[in-house]
């Protein structure tokens, strides 16, 4: 929706504090009613709805608050998503994406050194790597969960080779009937295969610790260069170095993203990085 579209939207459902129904909302139903006995009043009312809107969009102070109440509105729907996003984190892989995200609030640097645009891009930029990062933890949580249990199930609390263990010595009495060998047979290759599942999580896990490892040392260096070198130029550079690592992670998720982590945005729509009063 355009600019001049979401204002007409917003002077249409304009309604003041306490009034459960926007007043535009009842004049409309009331011409509407009346216009049922005489259809002059539709006309009329139309009229006053037309020079009702346009008095509210061309008046900069119902454009300012309109503005206002959009910006707030977004800033509290980013919040919901990386609140919906936290909550299937750890206590410790939380305080592990807080952290990650005021290293990237310091690595925005000072608007007033590298200029309003290049700050734009910047956060921008850095807000998309911060969802990147939560995705990783997601990932990271999930395939995490796989290597926990060691154990065969409910039934059985010994880890995995030593049920197999258990089914080989089994399997090694020649007295053993042949349904019961088949049985323990199928055991066997369900357990070893549980093996190996688990054995491709490790290493998916060591995976994703790295890719995390890789953009916390990232972020880290940009906040360095932020206190090091100021201006468009080097604002450029730091913002080219966090898009091509965006890019990278982003392409190595896609790539490696094996279990379903249930999210409802995609990469690219992160929640913007809003600006914290100093």
């Amino acid at each position: 929706m355009s600019s001049m579209g979401r204002y007409i939207w917003r002077a249409f459902c304009a309604r003041p504090i306490g009034m459960p129904i926007p007043p535009n909302w009842l004049g409309l139903a009331a011409f509407g009613l009346l216009g049922l006995v005489n259809p002059g009043f539709w006309l009329i009312g139309a009229g006053l709805e037309v020079a009702y809107l346009a008095g509210c969009v061309s008046s900069a102070r119902f454009r300012r608050v309109a503005n206002a109440i959009g910006v707030a509105e977004e800033s509290r729907r980013s919040e919901e998503r990386l609140g919906r996003a936290m909550d299937r984190l750890s206590p410790a892989e939380s305080s592990r994406f807080l952290a990650l995200d005021e290293r990237c609030r310091l690595a925005i640097g000072d608007e007033s050194r590298m200029g309003h645009e290049w700050h734009g891009v910047l956060r921008e930029s850095l807000a998309r790597l911060r969802w990147a990062y939560i995705h990783l933890l997601t990932m990271r949580r999930a395939v995490a969960g796989v290597i926990e249990n060691e154990t065969g199930g409910v039934s059985d609390r010994r880890s995995l080779p030593e049920q197999i263990a258990s089914i080989e010595s089994r399997l090694g009495d020649p007295g053993l009937g042949t349904d019961v060998r088949r049985s323990l047979e199928s055991q066997r290759d369900v357990l070893t295969a549980r093996v190996e599942a688990r054995r491709e999580a490790r290493e998916r896990l060591e995976q994703v610790d790295a890719e995390l490892g890789r953009i916390e040392a990232h972020v880290e260096l940009l906040r360095e260069q932020s206190l090091l070198a100021a201006g468009p130029e080097a604002a450029a550079a730091r913002v080219d170095a966090v898009a091509t690592s965006v890019r990278g992670t982003a392409r190595w998720i896609r790539q490696h993203q094996t279990i379903e982590l249930e999210f409802e945005d995609e990469l690219d729509a992160a929640p913007p990085m809003e600006t914290r009063p100093a």
